[in-house]
């Protein structure tokens, strides 16, 4: 099972198999999404800034 879901998220996701036997993967993906968040936030007021 774990060998599955590994051969899925290790190539869509881009972790490592030992993220994924180590429970990690989904903490990582998590911190991921946040930092997109938050760099697009941060683009998107430096464009409005250069904009103005």
């Amino acid at each position: 099972m774990e060998i599955a879901i590994c051969l899925t998220l290790c190539d869509d996701e881009h972790l490592t198999p030992a993220d994924i036997y180590h429970g990690r993967g989904q903490a990582i993906l998590l911190q991921r999404e946040k930092t997109k968040r938050s760099t697009m936030k941060l683009r998107r007021l430096q464009h409005a800034n250069v904009a103005a």
